[in-house]
């Protein structure tokens, strides 16, 4: 009697693992069912950003790990259709590339915020393809290793003196060189209405004193009160139209 209720017991354990095994297998299967069925832009934007967790920066430490929504709306810009914006539109746009450090603390609330908001979609300028590279080669000399692109100078000119910086590199003794250009601060968002930045937030908060560190519950509260504000901005100028 006994070995028949340890066998009815271990048959027990069997189907159990297996149930649980199968259950990971269709959860699995269900999550690539449905990134797939996300557009196109989705997929590319959360791929450009999940896929550096984990991975080393040129420093040397761990990207911080970011999880975008699924459901992000986002929408790619390019220089032409931001400087359209700025123009005469009404929009909420946010401006970084995935390697920046900052950028991947103020994504995440920015995506999260968003999400909780009626704001149908937020646009996305990578800028890292946008603007030039310089470096400071092993004689001492400024190089361009990206040229910039045509109408960028044009987009500095939109954008306000809080949003743009001196553009200053390092040499290997770690001088500091200015190239005597302008650079946009990243990350960026803006929040456009009827052709008006009427507000934005550089950065993500003055207290995140290192980047690689998460956000805390106070600070992420913080910065997501800041893109509240600006969201509810722009909702209420797409509904005045």
């Amino acid at each position: 009697m006994n070995k028949i209720i340890d066998k009815v017991k271990t048959n027990k354990k069997f189907f159990v693992v297996i149930g649980i095994i199968l259950l990971v297998l269709l959860l699995k299967k269900e999550n690539l069912i449905f990134f797939e069925s996300l557009d196109k832009e989705t997929k590319a934007f959360i791929n450009e950003y999940e896929k550096l967790n984990g991975e080393l920066s040129e420093e040397g430490k761990k990207y911080p790990e970011v999880n975008i929504p699924s459901k992000n709306n986002i929408k790619y810009l390019t220089i032409e259709e931001t400087l359209d914006i700025l123009d005469d539109g009404t929009a909420a746009i946010y401006i970084g590339y995935p390697e920046c450090i900052y950028c991947r603390s103020a994504v995440q609330v920015l995506f999260d915020t968003a999400k909780e908001s009626d704001i149908e979609s937020v646009y996305y300028l990578d800028i890292s393809k946008i603007w030039d590279v310089k470096e400071v080669d092993k004689d001492g000399k400024v190089v361009t290793v990206q040229e910039a692109d045509s109408n960028y100078n044009k987009l500095l000119e939109e954008l306000d003196d809080i949003h743009i910086e001196d553009y200053v590199l390092k040499d290997k003794d770690g001088k500091e060189i200015d190239v005597e250009e302008k650079r946009i601060i990243v990350p960026l968002v803006i929040f456009v209405v009827n052709g008006d930045i009427v507000s934005s937030n550089v950065g993500t908060l003055f207290s995140q004193k290192n980047p690689y560190i998460s956000l805390n519950d106070d600070q992420v509260k913080g910065l997501s009160e800041i893109y509240s504000y600006g969201l509810r901005d722009v909702l209420n100028g797409l509904n005045n139209k």
